[in-house]
């Protein structure tokens, strides 16, 4: 039996190395995604769809970093506008001033809550987008 195999290997050789080397290049084209190292974690080793949420969740940042500077100069513009007027001598306003600060304290506790709301979606994201990936798997 074991030479009748050996005749059939034999006889078909070429078929055989072929359906080998095609069945190693699919194995290996499937198991071997391209990897590059991750822009904010150089140790880790990230896959396109990995880098492209990485991406994501930076903008997504930078977003928020700009929204909260926004905010922050506009606190500092009516602050200073306000001291403009008292030195000019229109005195201050006690319901403007009493005013302007719960502005200020309403205002930084939405930027807070934004920013942690942001985080927490992205990491939530981020988290549900790595589970898709390993399923996938």
């Amino acid at each position: 039996m074991f030479n009748k195999l050996l005749q059939t290997i034999r006889h078909n050789q070429n078929v055989i190395c072929s359906t080998i080397i095609c069945i190693t290049l699919a194995i290996w084209c499937y198991s071997c995604e391209p990897v590059t190292r991750s822009p904010r974690e150089p140790t880790r080793k990230v896959t396109r769809s990995q880098l492209e949420l990485e991406i994501k969740i930076f903008a997504d940042e930078v977003a928020f970093a700009y929204a909260d500077l926004q905010k922050q100069e506009q606190i500092r513009e009516a602050i200073l506008n306000s001291g403009l007027a008292y030195t000019q001598g229109q005195g201050v306003s006690i319901i403007g001033l009493i005013s302007t600060l719960s502005s200020i304290v309403g205002v930084g506790a939405i930027i807070d809550n934004r920013r942690k709301d942001a985080i927490i979606k992205s990491k939530t994201n981020a988290l549900n987008s790595l589970y898709t990936i390993a399923e996938k798997q």
